[in-house]
């Protein structure tokens, strides 16, 4: 029974509309990119597209967020236990830039879900205040995210931080360039 919960859940969130178009949630997010000899080129943390000046879903990246589902992670462990495992992407388009890890990043730090995510079970942290980006250093397959956290809004509880956390770093490792990701300053995310 909990698995046939989990793939209902799984399943309703792949098929979400994405910002009113219809798009399947598998396709890798780098087809069609022009001039790339593979998905992305070692070393470089972004990708461009060459496109019209009008965006069209042709001239979009698919991406994923994560985010957490407190109904699986019930499901799975019998309470809420602020749970990795219960971390799920939620589709979104976005325009083809020179950082699509950045810009994915920060899509997830904006913390907006749809009316049909909401209603679905799907909850996000974010945004958070004043919480931003300062910079991204990818070295050897090692994401590097500083922070810029001025209110100390990514600290409090065990279960509140381990899920903020796990939400950037499953987004951050969608990329095939990134095998870990780390953040700086290293007090942020502790409970």
């Amino acid at each position: 029974m909990r698995r046939l919960f989990l793939l209902c859940i799984v399943t309703l969130s792949c098929s979400i509309p994405v910002t009113g178009h219809e798009q399947p949630l598998f396709p890798t997010p780098y087809e069609g990119l022009v001039g790339s000899s593979g998905p992305v080129q070692q070393g470089m943390i972004g990708a461009s597209r060459v496109g019209t000046s009008s965006p069209t879903p042709e001239d979009r990246l698919l991406v994923l967020i994560y985010v957490h589902h407190p109904l699986v992670d019930k499901a799975l462990h019998g309470h809420v236990a602020c749970s990795p495992e219960a971390v799920f992407p939620l589709p979104r388009w976005i325009p083809f830039t020179d950082t699509p890890i950045h810009d994915t990043l920060r899509l997830l730090l904006r913390g907006s879900l749809t009316d049909h995510e909401f209603a679905a079970g799907f909850s996000t942290g974010f945004p958070l205040p004043d919480l931003g980006i300062a910079s991204l250093m990818l070295v050897d397959g090692t994401l590097t995210v500083t922070f810029s956290d001025p209110q100390y809004s990514t600290t409090g509880g065990a279960c509140r931080v381990t899920l903020l956390w796990a939400q950037i770093e499953k987004t951050a490792l969608q990329f095939p360039e990134v095998d870990h990701v780390l953040h700086d300053p290293p007090d942020l995310f502790q409970p």
